[in-house]
């Protein structure tokens, strides 16, 4: 990789002249803010890069983008950036806008003429707007950045006002708003763009003040509005007073090519085309001077310049690579490519160097397109120990001595010592045949003691010291358990006491201390019938607390705290059932904190122990945590923890509570870690090592981008179409320029699938910005979208909306006022105001006809509706009068009933049909009140007053009608009365042919009573569900009344033989029954389910409510003659429902789960067959004979 040292951050305004993108104009106050920004970004880098300049400065880390990320051609002349933030790269085929991950390319269109004029660019000069002065192969261009489209400007042979030539090589644009345009051999124009004239300046030999040659390669204009001109036969100033150019003093006659103004420090720097690098100092006594040459000859021009931020100046060289000169030093450096390496350059050959707003670095090469740096992009540097093998870049431990020199120890590789100020490694290795090499190349730990020894832990228990300033090393060895051992028994820790004692966590051998005056061991390990010594003899991390206690990470042995001085150990342990212990006992590294927390890294999370408490508080995946796997702990200088992981590298917050995560596309080696490789050296740096390397960093300097992008409304589609600018194939314009531009755009009603892109123009890492829109008019919260770069609405309904975008960096800073676009989307025809308005208007008028035809036709009904409702006055009276003279003479003829039927003996069977009128009569009863009800409010009474009204204005009812007040009002009543009575009329018919059924139900039973007097029984074949709607009819008011809900499950069950009056006299008595059941229960619904099905021989009706129920010694009497459970009750309903069950071939039962739990009765009847007839005659014969003995049920009686 390409090492630098120091920083490429900073900002700047738009660069007003360039040629190729080579120089940019002073930064004025806002420059010199953003230097100190830059300063202290050098620091960032520089606290490596000054004693590590070749391996430990930071690394220019290039981003490549060529024809495989849409560029269009990959030689590019000019880089520039315009004033809304896109960048532009020339190419020799085409001009290409860039939004950070998407490119536009515009190219020449020989059937557009507002298309580029020519493909091969060769300038770009931003101007206000947006807009680009843009030079190519055949004239200068003006893109019009609110249009997305050219405007040309060429020479013409007989104009002397237009451009001199049309090969155009450098363009700048002057403080005053005119366009400076170089040529190739044509010299030098002013262009005025308001008037699009040109004044030529060409070189005149032997005329001073004329220009110094007719190539003009490059153009520069200064803070103060100077203009200098890079030719091929010397270097110009112009004198804008005189209207001349003076060549600069100190500056011999050349070929120049290219010129970038130092907007730091003033002046400029130009070059040439024998890789000559030259100051020129401004003022009104300009002096130039050579000041380096590109090592290479005369073969390396100089391409491009340009000065950045921190005075840096690059330089752009012809197969030399890239240069940069360190302002504070003097001296050059070289960026080249390296095959190797897919993040350096990846040629020598460099075209143009441009920086933009945020400070990071594009360069543009020949044939290899274009390369990027924002060193916002990667957090960390990653650093290889050199040679980059794999046995060197497996890192385990690291330890810096007092002089400086980082130790790094490898696993296979054996021991580095990197001099932080050369640069320079120095390996040191086991070998066999020298006693004071290492004792093992696997090295797992190191250690500088207070007397600057250097220890180094490595497998099968060695242990080397090597004295400060001595060479060699000697070798010592852990105490091992005897036998044969399954671990490497690798030393992985090493700490130093109080007492100068070393104690060593051993894999496989425990905790060992170290004396290393005498040079005894003794070995601390786990005692199977001991719990107070360690639970694991595999130890993988130790530290040492504030108070002289040690804390041990075991693999499998979970956590332990021993006391030095008593030897004593607290095993701390993993326990699934209680959530506040370890979490995990696979514990790889522990970490004492500077407010006593002790942070244990396990298989399981990061766990944090409360030494006073013994509760620990656990983080894993799912509070925060990447990765379970947590293989290191490290506390910065700040109190937070950096935790390395098998997934990358963590940042947690202990007092926030939050996670920060890192991978190797932030800079990491890669993204899994070593356990142990973490060190924090005493100036505070931090080293983590890995499989691949390791990264070093101060927190304080790890790169936060702070730069605000510009967001950018880019497209819009509909139905996946890009919107045109202007009328689209229906000849409908939506926009009348760029979107981004756009005021506002009106859309129909019938435009669906809306698309609407946008860009947040940070190109640290563009992948990772984020953003975030609102649609106003229709959502009020905003939406988080996360990376995705444009919305799209299905269909958006008729109204008005803005649409708000707002974008972040790769670093989550927002740009929190975004970009807005409002769309108005119209109603269909029928749904704006004025189609309404005009349909309001004609209903009116149809309304006004109506109500005069209308009103002529009142007056010609009112005297037949007089006559009218006079006779139907009259007819309802007589009705009335009808029904209640058929009311008083049936309850007479019940109450004769009864004295008859119990003179006569036949109290049985009277009080059945007295039961069955009973239930009709209050059915019938229920319908005379309603007739009553209805005669009573009837609207008939006011008709006398209304008429006498009409009579009074017989003789003038068209005036009445007209003028009259009182006249509309008795149309209209007239008109409801004729309603209201209609509906009347309908009401009393209805109830009076409710009653003459009752009546007619009545006379059944009655003639049923006589037939069984006469010892008859009419038994035909009926449907069982007819029958059951001819019960329910008869109980509809009163259920309606009582609000009880009927439901009713019926199956196919064939006629069935039964007396239709008998059957429904049971059921009108069980639905009676249940009705009052559920009224004394009073459940949230009352319902009564009547459920119809059969078997095999019967038909089964179920008749089920949600009631009482009934407790079982009452099941058992219910049908028994004259029981009773009502305070009125006689006893004769259900003992006749028996009775005539029986008579009938069928039988009734009830069931019930008891008190609340409602009941249930059964009929069931059977079903006919091949011996129907004879089955029903023996009904007959039975019945008769019943009768003539008039025997007691076996299970009758009632309940009613």
């Amino acid at each position: 990789m390409n090492r630098y040292s120091t920083s490429i951050r900073g900002a700047a305004e738009r660069p007003r002249a360039v040629r190729g993108g080579s120089a940019l104009r002073a930064a004025g106050a806002y420059a010199a803010i953003r230097f100190v920004a830059a300063a202290i970004a050098l620091g960032a880098l520089g606290g490596w890069a000054a004693p590590l300049r070749a391996q430990m400065g930071g690394e220019i880390r290039f981003r490549r983008l060529s024809l495989d990320q849409g560029l269009s051609q990959s030689t590019v002349h000019a880089i520039a950036q315009d004033d809304l933030g896109f960048m532009w790269f020339g190419t020799w085929d085409g001009l290409n806008r860039f939004d950070g991950v998407a490119f536009r390319v515009y190219q020449h269109d020989l059937n557009d003429s507002t298309s580029l004029g020519d493909d091969l660019v060769t300038a770009i000069a931003p101007a206000p707007g947006g807009d680009l002065w843009v030079g190519t192969g055949a004239g200068l261009d003006h893109y019009v950045a609110a249009l997305d489209r050219f405007e040309h400007y060429r020479y013409a042979p007989d104009d002397p006002g237009s451009l001199s030539q049309n090969a155009v090589l450098s363009v700048a644009v002057a403080p005053d708003g005119s366009v400076w345009v170089g040529t190739l051999g044509g010299g030098l124009n002013r262009l005025d763009p308001t008037t699009g004239r040109a004044e030529r300046f060409r070189h005149e030999p032997g005329v001073k003040g004329t220009l110094a040659g007719d190539v003009v390669r490059a153009l520069a204009v200064d803070a103060d509005g100077t203009v200098w001109v890079a030719t091929d036969r010397g270097l110009d100033r112009f004198d804008a007073e005189l209207n001349r150019f003076e060549p600069v003093p100190g500056i011999e006659a050349g070929s120049f090519r290219a010129l970038a103004v130092d907007a730091r420090r003033g002046g400029l720097w130009a070059g040439d085309d024998a890789g000559g690098v030259y100051r020129i100092e401004g003022g009104a006594r300009p002096r130039g001077r050579r000041v380096w040459t590109v090592p290479g000859g005369t073969t390396a021009s100089v391409d491009d310049l340009m000065v950045d931020w921190t005075a840096t100046v690059w330089v752009a060289t012809e197969g030399r690579g890239l240069w940069r000169r360190d302002p504070v030093r003097r001296r050059f450096e070289r960026l080249e490519s390296d095959p190797e390496d897919p993040e350096s350059l990846s040629t020598n050959t460099i075209t143009s160097v441009f920086q933009d707003r945020a400070g990071a670095l594009w360069v543009g090469t020949e044939g290899s397109g274009v390369h990027h740096f924002d060193r916002h992009r990667y957090k960390f540097v990653p650093y290889k120990v050199r040679p980059a093998t794999a046995d060197h870049n497996y890192v385990r431990a690291f330890v810096e001595d007092a002089s400086g020199d980082l130790w790094i120890g490898q696993q296979g590789g054996g021991l580095a010592r990197l001099d932080r100020r050369t640069g320079e490694y120095t390996h040191y290795r086991f070998d066999a045949a020298d006693p004071l090499s290492l004792p093992d190349d696997r090295v797992f730990s190191l250690h500088v003691d207070r007397r600057g020894d250097l220890w180094v832990g490595t497998a099968d228990g060695w242990f080397a010291r090597r004295r400060a300033g001595r060479d060699g090393f000697e070798r010592f060895r852990a105490r091992l358990a005897p036998g044969p051992r399954s671990f490497s028994d690798a030393v992985r820790r090493i700490v130093e006491d109080e007492a100068g004692d070393l104690w060593l966590a051993v894999e496989g051998a425990g905790l060992q201390r170290f004396d290393p005056r005498t040079g005894s061991i003794e070995a601390y390990v786990h005692d199977p019938s001991d719990p107070t010594s360690l639970a694991s003899d595999r130890l993988f991390y130790v530290d040492l607390a504030a108070g002289g206690a040690l804390w041990v990470a075991s693999f499998g042995g979970g956590l332990a705290r021993l006391d030095p001085v008593s030897g004593m150990v607290v095993n701390y342990r993993h326990d699934p059932r209680d959530p506040t212990s370890l979490a995990s006992d696979e514990v790889i590294s522990v970490e004492v904190a500077r407010d006593g927390t002790v942070w244990a890294g396990t298989l399981g999370g990061l766990s944090g122990l409360d030494p006073a408490s013994g509760r620990f508080r656990n983080y894993r995946r799912g509070s925060g945590l990447p990765n379970d796997a947590v293989y290191g702990v490290l506390e910065d200088e700040q109190g937070q923890l950096w935790l390395t992981l098998n997934g990358g590298l963590a940042r947690f917050d202990p007092r926030g509570q939050s996670f920060v995560t890192y991978h190797a596309a932030d800079g990491l080696q890669s993204n899994e870690f070593n356990g142990g490789a973490h060190y924090r050296s005493p100036s505070g740096e931090l080293f983590f090592g890995g499989v691949n390397g390791f990264n070093a960093f101060r927190l304080e300097r790890i790169p936060t981008n702070l730069f605000v992008p510009p967001v950018r409304i880019t497209g819009l589609r509909i139905q996946n179409r890009a919107v045109p600018i202007g009328p689209d194939e229906d000849g409908r314009m939506i926009l009348d320029r760029a979107v981004g531009f756009a005021d506002r755009v009106v859309l129909s009603h019938r435009d669906a699938g809306i698309t609407i892109t946008f860009a947040a123009l940070d190109f640290a890492d563009p992948g990772r910005n984020r953003y975030a829109y609102r649609l106003e008019g229709a959502e009020r919260e905003w939406t988080d979208l996360g990376e995705q770069r444009q919305v799209t609405f299905a269909a958006l309904p008729p109204g008005d909306y803005v649409f708000r975008v707002r974008g972040s960096n790769n670093d989550g800073v927002w740009n929190e006022e975004g970009a807005s676009l409002r769309i108005v989307v119209r109603p269909p025809f029928w749904a704006t105001w004025w189609f309404r308005g005009l349909a309001l208007a004609l209903l009116a008028g149809v309304i006004a006809l109506a109500v005069r035809v209308r009103m002529a036709a009142v007056a010609r009904r009112a005297a037949d509706l007089e006559r009218l409702v006079g006779d139907r006055t009259a007819q309802v009276e007589a009705q009335k009068r009808q029904l209640e003279a058929m009311l008083d003479e049936l309850k007479e003829t019940r109450d004769e009933l009864i004295v008859v039927a119990h003179r006569a003996g036949m109290a049985d069977t009277a009080t059945g049909v007295l039961h069955n009128v009973g239930n009709i009569l209050n059915s019938l009863s229920i319908s005379a009140s309603r007739i009553q009800s209805t005669l009573r409010t009837s609207k008939a009474a006011g008709l006398a007053r209304a008429n006498g009204l009409l009579r009074e204005n017989l003789d003038r009812l068209g005036a009445f009608f007209a003028s009259d007040p009182r006249g509309p009002k008795l149309a209209e009543y007239y008109l409801r009365l004729e309603d209201e009575l209609e509906r009347e009329r309908e009401g009393l018919l209805d109830d009076a042919s409710r009653v003459v059924t009752k009546v007619a139900a009545i006379g059944d039973v009655i003639a049923e009573q006589q037939r069984m007097a006469r010892s008859e029984i009419v038994v035909e074949r009926r449907s069982l569900a007819e029958v059951i709607e001819d019960a329910l009819e008869l109980q509809a008011a009163s259920a309606a009344r009582h609000r009880i809900e009927i439901e009713k499950v019926f199956g196919d069950v064939p006629p069935v033989p039964v007396a239709r009056t008998k059957l429904i006299h049971v059921l009108l008595n069980l639905f009676k029954n249940a009705k009052e059941s559920m009224n004394a229960r009073q459940p949230d619904r009352m319902v009564l389910r009547i459920e119809l099905d059969r078997d095999d021989t019967h038909a089964e009706i179920r008749v089920r409510d949600n009631g009482l129920g009934i407790e079982p010694d009452v099941m058992r009497r219910i049908f028994t003659h004259g029981f009773t459970t009502k305070e009125h009750g006689h006893g004769f309903g259900l003992h006749s429902c028996a009775n005539y069950m029986k008579e009938m071939g069928g039988e009734i039962r009830v069931e019930s789960e008891g008190a609340g739990r409602g009941a249930t009765f059964i009929l069931r009847l059977p079903l006919e067959d091949a011996d129907a007839p004879a089955q029903a005659e023996a009904r007959v014969s039975d019945a008769r004979e019943l009768r003539r003995r008039r025997p007691e049920p076996a299970a009758a009686g009632g309940a009613s």
